[in-house]
């Protein structure tokens, strides 16, 4: 509940008389928030240290935590680094760096076990062997290396060719080697090949595409191999069938340069997901080859694309620094996470543990602090100005405003949102949860009531006859009886189980908080000239009016 945003409420205090201070930190804290609406992580960071410091409160502290989210970073002190890698266990993370190193580090505390040097250029990639005994890494320098771990020193090395931009990955059952790479012949040329992991044979190739190729990944069941491309698509080739033509996934369709830049394929090796310069990745289902969905967010190039380890979040990065989560289910965006100060060039998945790695062009690797991707964070499911209107009685269920005109409600107990719906014509003033939790009524300025399936957000009764608009509604405790105040200067009350409106109190100015006594007896109003009005929630009768002189209070 902590994370709930309320920031924009934030903006409307500038408007009453306060300390300069005062309204310099608001300023401070409205531009943060609106620079890391905007990706701007490194914006955001300067707004927010630079806020008076007596005025920092828990908006100040979240905007802090959530601008770097990573829990531990380690930092090269030359070059920047390439594709990362996780070992089967979890323990080291390994990946090559612009220098032509390969650097082993411990992956809790990101403490560095071990550097090793072989390669002559840039290393763009490594991967682990299945056994975690040794290391294959690929560079700008045409080769790959076989490496052995426990003391660093070179196993074998092959000539692969090529002119730069290769990738490497190696088969599930540590057998083959895949590498991909491209040269010049009569303009670019891309090729794919397959090693044999003991002895370094070349056991198959072929040539595809006259763009490089970028990104190779063996399937998690090893019966397939894809290839990432910058002509646009994505090819997977079933190992068993390496004499047919593999199966296209592209992005020809569409205007803009969309080259791809990674690939992942899904825990259960049914589904693909490719990094594209367009902005919006795709995932497609291999076996049919449909499209499924694209994850539309980013502002800039996508560089690479992790899937979770039990398939239902992808996580996407790139140019804008940023790490995005998507529901793999439905392509909702769960979240960012902020930390980076430059593109992000590669996130993984450790395969044990599920927890997040990412490497950038700031120099750093990072290791990520995932769980507030799932605190109310998906914007899609929200209107710009937050209001947060219920908990239901167990206080399981939050019911807040949504874009426009709609309502959503979240669990309290996982941050996921459950349900969006159309609730009225106009922004909702307030919306309630009935006490055993099934209807959600809803009201704004306009002159009716809405009561709603709490579940599945369909529309049971329209509550009619007010003279105005009302800005709060309540439920009796026993929820027999739904009560509102209305602009016209008056308490209305329906009979929820008919819908017929049982009674319309006149009041002597306009009502603006409404509220049952714990007992039901009682319904209490109070008005914009400082009365109180308590009713007799049975007789439907005005019992008494406490009325305080708000003038005396006034210079």
């Amino acid at each position: 509940m902590k994370y709930i945003f309320f920031l924009s409420f934030l903006i409307l205090f500038q408007f009453i008389v306060l300390p300069q201070n005062y309204e310099s930190y608001i300023a401070h804290i409205a531009a943060a928030n609106s620079s890391l609406r905007l990706d701007e992580k490194s914006d955001a960071k300067r707004w927010i240290d630079n806020t008076p410091k007596n005025y920092r409160g828990w908006e100040w502290e979240y905007l802090s935590r959530n601008s770097d989210r990573s829990l531990v970073k380690f930092e090269l002190k030359e070059g920047t680094p390439a594709k990362l890698a996780v070992s089967p266990s979890g323990k080291i993370i390994a990946f090559g760096d612009s220098k032509g190193l390969i650097h082993l580090l411990e992956s809790d505390s990101m403490r560095e076990l071990t550097e090793i040097r072989g390669h002559s250029a840039a290393v763009y990639s490594v991967k682990f062997s299945p056994d975690e005994q040794s290391l294959i890494s690929c560079s700008r320098d045409s080769t790959i290396k076989i490496w052995d771990i426990s003391t660093g020193s070179e196993i074998r090395s092959i000539f692969a060719g090529g002119y730069g931009l290769a990738d490497i990955d190696i088969s599930p059952d540590g057998k083959s080697i895949l590498y991909c790479s491209w040269y010049l012949k009569d303009g670019v040329k891309g090729f794919v090949r397959l090693y044999d992991f003991v002895t370094g044979e070349k056991n198959w190739e072929t040539e595809y595409n006259t763009h490089p190729l970028v990104a190779a990944r063996f399937s998690p069941d090893g019966k397939l191999f894809a290839i990432g491309s910058w002509e646009w698509n994505v090819a997977v080739w079933r190992i068993s069938e390496l004499q047919s033509p593999p199966k296209i996934f592209d992005f020809n369709d569409v205007p803009s340069y969309s080259a791809v830049d990674d690939l992942a394929f899904s825990p259960d090796s049914k589904l693909i997901a490719a990094a594209t310069k367009n902005t919006v990745p795709r995932i497609w289902n291999i076996e049919n080859k449909s499209e499924l969905m694209e994850l539309k967010g980013h502002r800039k190039p996508v560089l690479s694309v992790a899937w979770s380890r039990d398939g239902s979040i992808v996580y996407t990065s790139g140019d804008d620094g940023t790490i995005v989560a998507w529901n793999s289910k439905t392509a909702a965006s769960t979240g960012k996470l902020f930390g980076h100060d430059d593109r992000i060039t590669s996130i993984v998945v450790s395969p044990e543990s599920g927890i997040l790695y990412s490497s950038s062009a700031d120099g750093t690797v990072r290791k990520w602090d995932t769980q507030p991707l799932n605190y109310f964070t998906q914007t899609e499911f929200r209107n710009r100005v937050i209001y947060a209107f219920s908990l239901d009685k167990k206080g399981e269920r939050l019911v807040t405003n949504g874009p426009d005109s709609s309502l959503t409600v979240w669990s309290t107990i996982t941050g996921k949102q459950l349900i969006t719906f159309n609730a009225l014509n106009n922004l909702v003033n307030d919306a309630v949860f009935s006490p055993d939790g099934k209807i959600i009524a809803a009201c704004n300025w306009s002159k009716i009531i809405r009561l709603f399936d709490s579940k599945s957000g369909l529309l049971l009764k329209e509550l009619v006859g007010m003279g105005g608009g009302s800005p709060k509604i309540r439920f009796s405790p026993d929820g027999k009886q739904c009560a509102a105040v209305s602009t016209e200067k008056a308490v209305c009350v329906w009979d929820v189980e008919s819908g017929k409106m049982t009674g319309n109190l006149p009041l002597e100015s306009r009502p603006f908080s409404l509220a049952y006594s714990p007992d039901g007896k009682y319904l209490i109003s109070g008005e914009a000239n400082g009365t109180v009005t308590i009713i007799d929630a049975e007789k439907w009768l005005k019992k008494s009016v406490l009325k305080q002189d708000l003038y005396q209070y006034m210079p």
